[in-house]
């Protein structure tokens, strides 16, 4: 399945929340040398339950906006 992402850094703690059709993802890591986005993959695998090699990350690596994909 492909989700929209919405990344927000340097959060307090690291969550999921749904919103209408848009998934925004909080993470403690700072938006630099990739972190942000890694923290991002790996909040949305315990998020869904899935190990970490099946969420990847499709377009937006430079942006706060992005595409996943998770297989189950």
């Amino acid at each position: 399945m492909r989700i929209d992402v919405k990344v927000i850094p340097k959060a307090a703690r690291c969550r999921v929340k749904e919103e209408t059709g848009r998934f925004r993802v909080y993470v403690t890591a700072a938006p630099e040398r990739g972190e942000a986005n890694a923290a991002c993959l790996k909040t949305l695998s315990d998020h869904f339950g899935v190990p970490l090699k099946n969420v990847t990350l499709l377009r937006g690596h430079r942006s706060a906006h992005k595409v996943i994909s998770i297989e189950r």
